[in-house]
Order: C-alpha cells, then sequence, then structure tokens
C-alpha cells in the first residue's frame, strides 16, 4: 500500500471555521475502507491549513475518494510520501 500527503490550505480560512472541516472529517472516517484511510492529521494555523497522510492503493482513488464527498474542501496537492524515522535512524 501506497502512502500519500494531502494538503488542504485554503485561501479563505472562513472553510475551516465552524462545522465544514468537522464535517468533512467526519464524512472521510465513515467512508475509510481498509485500502483508503487517513493515518495522520498535522494543522496550523489555527486549524486553518491540514496536512494528512493517507494510505491508498493509488493517487486516483484518493483524487475518487474525494470527488464523492458531500462536504467539500480545497485540496491543493496529493503526493507520494516517504517516511524517514529520524529517531530509529540514529
Amino acid at each position: 500500500m501506497a502512502k500519500y500527503v494531502v494538503v488542504h490550505t485554503p485561501v479563505d480560512a472562513k472553510i475551516y471555521a465552524g462545522d465544514t472541516f468537522p464535517n468533512f472529517a467526519k464524512e472521510c472516517a465513515e467512508a475509510f475502507t481498509r485500502e483508503t484511510f487517513c493515518e495522520y492529521t498535522w494543522s496550523w494555523g489555527g486549524g486553518t491549513s491540514a496536512l494528512c497522510q493517507w494510505e491508498a492503493p493509488d493517487e486516483q482513488t484518493l483524487i475518487e475518494f474525494f470527488a464523492i464527498r458531500k462536504t467539500q474542501v480545497p485540496i491543493n496537492g496529493i503526493y507520494p510520501l516517504s517516511i524517514t524515522d529520524w529517531a530509529a535512524a540514529q
């Protein structure tokens, strides 16, 4: 299974205000499968931007996953991810 990082950095911070992002996150979590799911999310700027680490068979699977969500938030990019465990490397 491949790992990807999905970047959410909206131009309008109001997208993350109120219920929009929590609704999107809940909807995604309810649709996770054994092959397509988010492992971690990092956010900054008072929660106005986020990076999400996903497991998925391929990038197209993620594109289709997000396209059918009822609640939409901006996705600025989906990128293949490699991880270095610096603590383990010492």
